[in-house]
């Protein structure tokens, strides 16, 4: 079997990170939820394109599969203790780029809402194989996302049912509000980077990996 993960390398006008993630993405949507991705974009808080390389990579051989978040963990923790893992252990897939069009306040033709209000969303619902649960604020959101997307997708909604929030797992899907997903990171990221072990790349990983990532 043939695990398939990417190293990305994303940079902005003033800064850049490196860190891997499962399959190849080709655009925005195929990283966002990655705790180092989230990371990055919300220091980003001017208009600019953002350039992102993908450095696509086969741990194994035979039948490819896409790589899990528990797998894109564990390869992230052979890198930061191996210098030349992706040389001795792992295949080039091949290497693409892609742009994102950035913008604090206009994401992909999408008006963002005022300022985040902490009244505006007081009464939310969380949904899980574990069941439901009410939630009443930012720390309750972020701490049943952790908990409860361990076992499967979790679905948030206001108390009528109007869908809010739905995750793949730990990591946000699809979001109603882009301004409380913003306060909404600011927590949720230290807990999904204790569950995932995701490292801080500048400080745990060599500079290049044993691979070129340009």
């Amino acid at each position: 079997m043939a695990v398939l993960f990417s190293a990305v390398t994303i940079t902005s006008d003033s800064d850049q990170a490196e860190f891997l993630v499962a399959g190849v993405p080709k655009s925005y949507a195929d990283l966002e939820g990655w705790t180092a991705f989230e990371s990055f974009m919300n220091e980003v808080d001017t208009e600019q394109d953002i350039k992102v390389h993908v450095a696509a990579c086969l741990y194994g051989e035979g039948e490819v599969f896409t790589a899990t978040p528990e797998e894109v963990a564990y390869f992230t923790i052979r890198a930061a203790q191996t210098d030349d893992f992706f040389y001795d252990h792992c295949t080039d897939a091949g290497h693409s780029d892609f742009t994102i069009p950035w913008s604090p306040k206009e994401l992909f033709g999408m008006e963002g809402t005022t300022m985040y209000d902490k009244e505006k969303h007081p009464n939310l619902i969380g949904h899980s194989v574990n069941g439901s649960k009410e939630l009443h604020s930012i720390e309750d959101v972020a701490k049943f996302i952790c908990e409860n997307g361990l076992h499967g997708d979790v679905t948030i909604t206001y108390d009528d049912n109007t869908p809010f929030l739905n995750t793949f797992g730990i990591y946000i899907d699809r979001i109603a509000d882009m301004d409380y997903r913003e306060e909404l990171l600011k927590v949720l990221i230290p807990m999904q980077k204790e569950l995932d072990g995701t490292p801080d790349f500048e400080e745990d990983v060599p500079e290049t990996n044993g691979m070129e990532m340009k």
